[in-house]
């Protein structure tokens, strides 16, 4: 069996689609219409506030393009806005606890369809798959691949 990094980098491409698909029919059926979309970026401010141009950059898309997602989710009551403190200038975004509520549904819905579809396996393929989970997880824990401080959008970085 070939193990080279290119196989197995081929074999993680494949596998992510159908586990984002599956995860994003069961949001669509759900009660409530969530988009991974805004899902992302809700986890990314229920981490942490983020300005917008942070929050653009982070997600490689026009500043533009964020106001208008983040005006989306702000109309479900999701985040609010403020300024910063050290900066008038830039606006902060921040999840509310309508946002977070929101946020721990959809993981919950999410490790509900995982566990659906995981429920065939026998506890020693769990237990590999668990394994080989957490080696792809370290190799992508660490800070976000950027080379000569190219971001991620600028298309010279990855």
């Amino acid at each position: 069996m070939d193990v080279s990094a290119p196989r197995v980098a081929g074999e993680v491409l494949e596998v992510i689609p159908h586990v984002t698909r599956r995860v994003a029919a069961d949001l669509r059926n759900s009660a409530r219409s969530m988009k991974l979309a805004y899902i992302g970026l809700l986890g990314t401010v229920a981490r942490n506030p983020r300005s917008l141009g942070e929050l653009s950059e982070f997600h490689a898309v026009s500043l533009p393009t964020m106001s208008k997602t983040i005006t989306t989710i702000e109309g479900l009551g999701w985040v609010v806005r403020s300024r910063s403190e050290a900066d008038r200038r830039v606006v902060m975004v921040e999840a509310t606890p309508a946002g977070r509520a929101a946020l721990k549904e959809v993981h919950d819905s999410a490790i509900d369809s995982i566990s659906e579809a995981l429920d065939s396996l026998t506890g020693t393929q769990r237990r590999k798959l668990s394994d080989g989970l957490k080696i792809l997880h370290d190799s992508f824990a660490e800070a976000p691949r950027e080379r000569d401080g190219e971001s991620p959008r600028s298309g010279n970085g990855a």
